[in-house]
């Protein structure tokens, strides 16, 4: 998450959407009913750092423990196995199926809690005097997160607990402020310190800051998410504001064209139709805005209250929503911009103070809200049953019947470059375990004598649907009052960087019926630009569908 300057939120929960793929199609006119839940709630604050679980229950944070909320509503609490004087903050789910979260209370920590509520906390290998903040699971399996003590640093930790924090690379005087998985497997990070930059690093812990683009003195980078062509964008909330876009090899640019006069854009999320959308918390107009891959801003300001939008994530229907707060509401944007607010249901004592926003595994929107009394509310969508097949079963030939033979390997082929890629995955009239894995196969090779442009193989990331969900968390006073942020994004489920080879993919958490498949493959390509040679990075993107039992 990252420290926070102008904004006061975070975003959350961003659908990952390969290239060339269609956009979810929105359903404006699906009813919605809100309901708060506080039963089960203890006396210590919510943080409102919410995410989805893979066991289908909604997980959040609170003073002293960790929460769980069943799609029905049903609050339990855990804190057996947290160390004395706890205060759990940003919680993600990682590769292993458990819920990871940072701990800022006495004793610093990174902390894991399996589905059933045990808990276990690490400290071996934090730097004296870490400040663990901002989790995010990474594209390497591995968790990830920012340590922006005095010795700054970026953490990762395995699923069995063991730490490691890197500090080379990252600039003098640094403040460290937001975290995210990437393209190439990488995970990127945002500096809003005296170096006023963009970070990347890799999965052996190498960092490398970028600052081309960025206005030393007066930028402040905030918070980042991957956009649907591959690069990275994020939030300046300097001065002037924009929004900005990082490829993965490190160019900048920024743009400000669209934004009102006095705009405070913050909580960068990518949305069901392959734009980049973001809050607008300027006291004068609030607005929603979206960027689209070519840096081409538009705000929407009507149908918006003066409640502050603090959170922002895409839904089950292919719209946008937006947790808000001061003095509450939750709104409903449509990728064509059209804004309606909603009220009823919402706490009615004190006002409503919407805080972080989450699409659940019930395909519901789930929302923390610190009014009196503090609640977790659900946001039911009530959206036509999903459409899904049942997993087919080959059962063995009788005794004395003729050996039917299953389908055998589908391949999917594409012509990039001077590239032939071929991806084998297993028929989709056969089902797999989701309690298995899905072997596949990847292989580019070039194609002899070819005269297209020649490409040199850089690495690939694998999608199951929109991928893992991964989150992370910040808690800042602003104004004597705690305010908290969140970030939740799709991840690749695996990442490759040989040119060929078989991967196993992991399906638990899928239910049964067809799933897509998505593979996003980055090559380097050497180009002739004002009689200088220059390597840049580009991408092509297949697809094809798998079955789970």
């Amino acid at each position: 998450m990252g420290r926070i300057g102008w904004s006061l939120r975070r975003a959350f929960l961003t659908i990952l959407i390969a290239g060339g793929l269609a956009a979810l199609a929105a359903s404006p006119a699906s009813a919605v009913t809100l309901t708060e839940f506080s039963g089960g709630l203890g006396a210590g604050p919510v943080f409102g750092s919410i995410t989805a679980g893979s066991d289908g229950n909604v997980w959040f944070t609170c003073e002293h423990a960790i929460g769980r909320i069943t799609p029905a509503g049903q609050i339990t609490e855990f804190s057996t196995g947290l160390k004395a004087g706890s205060m759990p903050v940003d919680i993600t789910e990682g590769s292993d199926g458990n819920m990871w979260f940072t701990d800022n209370g006495t004793t610093k920590a990174i902390g894991r809690i399996t589905p059933s509520g045990t808990i276990a906390e690490f400290t071996s290998g934090l730097n004296p005097g870490a400040d663990p903040q901002n989790i995010v699971l990474g594209p390497d399996g591995n968790i990830w997160f920012l340590d922006p003590s005095a010795t700054a640093a970026i953490g990762r930790v395995t699923p069995s607990g063991t730490i490691k924090e890197f500090t080379s690379g990252i600039g003098p005087v640094s403040s460290l402020n937001d975290i995210a998985a990437g393209p190439g497997g990488d995970v990127w990070f945002t500096d809003k310190g005296n170096t006023k930059a963009i970070g990347r690093v890799t999965p052996a812990g190498e960092i490398n800051e970028f600052t081309t683009g960025l206005d030393q003195l007066n930028s402040m980078p905030s918070e980042l998410t991957e956009g649907s062509d591959g690069n990275l964008w994020f939030n300046d909330e300097g001065s002037p504001t924009a929004i900005g876009r990082v490829t993965p090899s490190g160019a900048i640019k920024e743009f400000s064209a669209g934004l009102q006069a006095g705009a405070v854009p913050t909580s960068p999320t990518l949305g069901p139709d392959g734009n980049v959308w973001f809050a607008d918390q300027y006291a004068g107009q609030r607005a929603i805005g979206k960027v689209t891959p070519s840096g081409t801003i538009t705000e929407f300001t009507k149908g918006l209250s003066e409640s502050l939008p603090v959170a922002i994530t895409a839904g089950e229907d292919g719209n946008l929503w937006v947790d808000q707060a001061m003095p509450g509401a939750v709104a409903r944007v449509t990728p064509s911009g059209t804004v309606t607010e909603f009220t009823a249901g919402l706490n009615p004592m004190g006002g409503a103070d919407g805080d972080e926003i989450v699409s659940g595994p019930d395909r519901n929107l789930w929302f923390t809200d610190l009014g009196s009394p503090k609640a977790i509310g659900r946001i039911d969508l009530e959206l036509p049953p999903a459409t899904s097949q049942p997993g087919i079963e080959i059962l063995p030939p009788r005794v004395g019947s003729s050996t039917v033979q299953p389908p055998g390997p589908v391949s999917t082929t594409a012509t990039f470059g001077n590239q032939r890629i071929t991806l084998t995955t297993p028929s989709p009239s056969l089902c797999t375990l989701r309690t298995g894995t899905l072997p596949v196969t990847l292989s580019s090779v070039a194609i002899p004598k070819s005269p297209a442009a020649k490409l040199r193989f850089a690495g690939a990331a694998f999608y199951i649907d929109r991928g893992l969900k991964q989150r992370h968390r910040l808690t800042k006073l602003v104004h004597g009052r705690k305010k908290t942020l969140t970030v939740t994004v799709y991840v690749a489920n695996a990442t490759l960087r040989r040119a060929s080879a078989t991967l196993a993919l992991r399906l638990a958490g899928l239910g049964s019926g067809l799933h897509t498949l998505k593979v996003r493959l980055s090559y380097r390509q050497t180009i002739l630009k004002y009689h200088r040679k220059r390597v840049v990075t580009v991408s092509k993107a297949l697809s094809t569908q798998l079955r789970v039992c």
